[in-house]
């Protein structure tokens, strides 16, 4: 059975966007490497749609601050590399929702390490 494969059009309507902005967010690193037919044309999976959706989301609304904006940029760019383990193993990365809010043993907010 051969694969069903998606076009830029479906992709931007199935988001809501304009079809450049699929081209401009596979040029900003926002989508997994796309496969190109023998004529040329993007071959789009389920999972670039679901990527898509992601970079949405992290565009969608005015984050407060530009550190935390850049967090999620990040993770949207990482997250088409396929390695989404990167937070978790790197040292000094804290998730705050991890941390029992007011446990005895929660640490203060200087006790936690900003992001990169």
């Amino acid at each position: 059975m051969t694969p069903r494969y998606l076009r830029t059009s479906d992709l931007s309507k199935a988001v809501g966007v304009h079809p450049n902005t699929v081209r401009l967010y596979e040029e900003w690193g926002f989508l997994p490497p796309i496969p190109r037919s023998p004529g040329g044309y993007r071959l789009f999976t389920p999972a670039h749609l679901d990527q898509m959706r992601l970079a949405r989301l992290a565009l969608a609304d005015a984050w407060p601050g530009r550190l935390i904006r850049r967090s999620a940029l990040k993770l949207v760019r990482q997250a088409a590399t396929g390695d989404l383990a990167w937070p978790w193993t790197r040292p000094g990365n804290i998730w705050p929702w991890s941390i029992p809010l007011n446990s005895p043993t929660s640490p203060t907010p200087s006790e936690i390490s900003p992001w990169p």
